[in-house]
């Protein structure tokens, strides 16, 4: 259960962290798209066993998402949808040696989006952001003896 709720937080983080923004350019009213791809650099993370406590690290992965979204003047709706995966790098365990872990997390989120732009004649918009969403996140880990 902790492994989970830890794979769902970093997941979390990184989809608000790593989401590529829409791009909506210069519409001023109507339907938008966008789509994104980066760099997935998640954080260092800590597991617990009934005997052991040790760190983990993740390799640099990748991301992907798309957004089709409505502009109604100066608020605007979308729907977002991200995938990221990233590979298992590391173990650490406090006092004992190496376990050589692998396996990896993948994270599939969808969002609802609530932006009010603030349009004005530079080429920077400011803008409000409420938003919801779900993520499916699989983790795939092995570590031996644990």
């Amino acid at each position: 259960m902790l492994r989970k709720l830890k794979a769902f937080m970093l997941c979390g983080f990184i989809v608000m962290v790593m989401a590529v923004p829409s791009v909506h350019a210069d519409v001023k009213e109507g339907w938008y798209y966008g789509l994104g791809a980066g760099a997935a650099i998640p954080t260092d993370g800590e597991w617990t066993s009934a005997t052991n406590t040790g760190d983990f690290d993740y390799d640099t992965g990748y991301l992907f998402s798309g957004a089709v979204g409505y502009k109604f003047g100066m608020p605007r709706l979308e729907a977002e949808v991200l995938y990221q995966s990233n590979d298992y790098d590391r173990n650490n365990p406090d006092g004992l040696a190496s376990r050589n872990p692998s396996g990896d997390i993948n994270c599939l989120a969808f969002m609802a989006n609530f932006y009010i732009d603030f349009t004005n004649d530079s080429s920077f918009t400011p803008f409000i952001l409420a938003g919801i969403g779900a993520a499916n996140v699989e983790a795939d880990l092995t570590i031996a003896g644990v």
